[in-house]
């Protein structure tokens, strides 16, 4: 392992480990927040947590091994699944947010 490769492992085990942690805080300290009671709360809230269960998933195999690849690959499998639905479910509520306020906006002048 050369002298660069050590410094890259370094920070990406730095940057990691700080994504992390930042994710988990978000997703613990929005449990109560008042937003969470909106459609596109519900969505974000769901969102958080799968990215905060993917990364602290990613964390926790970067420092130890896990018990089997199988395992490894289907832990990985459902925590991208929960991301992919989180994602979609956000864009729909927000696509729906704007033409809610556009057929607002035509009644209403």
């Amino acid at each position: 392992m050369t002298h660069y490769d050590t410094i890259f492992s370094f920070f990406l085990h730095l940057v990691l480990t700080a994504a992390g942690i930042g994710s988990t805080l978000f997703s613990l300290l929005y449990l109560r927040s008042p937003w969470y009671q909106t459609v596109l709360g519900k969505a974000l809230r769901f969102h958080s947590i799968a990215m905060s269960t993917f990364l602290d998933l990613t964390v926790v195999f970067h420092y130890c091994d896990p018990p089997s690849y199988e395992i490894y690959q289907l832990i990985n499998i459902v925590a991208l699944l929960m991301l992919t639905i989180g994602t979609f479910a956000m864009m729909i509520v927000l696509v729906m947010y704007q033409k809610e306020g556009r057929h607002h906006k035509r009644n209403n002048p």
